[in-house]
């Protein structure tokens, strides 16, 4: 990280947007739908440099009366191995968690790969009833205070059927509203899809819309308890 950027945070916030805020080609490449391979998703992510910052969201179970929550990681990269020399982190992928904390230490996760009984992140989900577009936020208000919404039928009115993958790529501009944060579904589609909506990117950006459609409506699929683990 640049010296002087103290944080993450700013140093996403202040970095060139080599995209120039045009994200329709990046998240078209993270549909469920666009007919890619899961692990030819996760080759393009773990081979990437880091130009195009890489933050991704996923789900994970609540447990009791705690609910599910969005959280997020960023900057995951494979460990290279050393010529002559053969360590326990070879060909693993690591990710960090949230932002840099006292000393400039920051939480390191493993990142999944569908190795080593790690679940695949950019596996398609199967198929959930979510409410359209335009009718999510009164959904959220039908909701009245519960967990998720839902679940729906399959052609009711007002919704549709969609799939996304386990893990969900964030772009530039958003990444300062997600990093470091754990968020109810609810309010992750109130604060991070509501930005993006203001700025009319809902269509750029409609890979992570549908993930957090889904993530957002009950399905037997949703928030499974994924192997991240820090350091591991």
């Amino acid at each position: 990280m640049a010296a002087n950027a103290t944080t993450y945070t700013a140093k996403y916030s202040t970095a060139v947007d080599v995209l120039g805020g045009n994200y329709t080609t990046l998240m078209e490449s993270f549909s469920a739908e666009n007919g890619t391979g899961y692990d030819d998703v996760l080759n393009s992510v773990l081979g990437g440099n880091q130009l195009v910052p890489k933050l991704l969201v996923y789900g994970l179970n609540g447990v009791g009366n705690v609910l599910p929550t969005i959280q997020s990681m960023h900057r995951p990269t494979r460990v290279a191995a050393t010529l002559g020399v053969t360590t326990p982190w070879d060909g693993i992928a690591y990710a960090f968690a949230g932002d840099l904390g006292p000393g400039n230490m920051v939480s390191v996760v493993r990142f999944p790969t569908g190795e080593n009984g790690t679940s695949r992140p950019f596996l398609q989900g199967t198929v959930t009833t979510v409410p359209t577009l335009v009718t999510m936020d009164a959904a959220w208000l039908a909701a009245a205070g519960a967990r998720c919404i839902g679940p729906l039928v399959s052609g009711a009115a007002d919704t549709e059927d969609i799939r996304a993958r386990r893990l969900a790529f964030v772009p530039q501009k958003y990444i300062p509203l997600v990093i470091g944060q754990t968020f109810t579904p609810q309010r992750f589609w109130t604060v991070v899809i509501g930005a993006i909506r203001r700025d009319n990117n809902e269509v750029a950006c409609a890979s992570l819309v549908d993930w957090a459609r889904v993530m957002c409506t009950f399905s037997a699929q949703h928030y499974r308890q994924p192997p991240y683990k820090h350091g591991s």
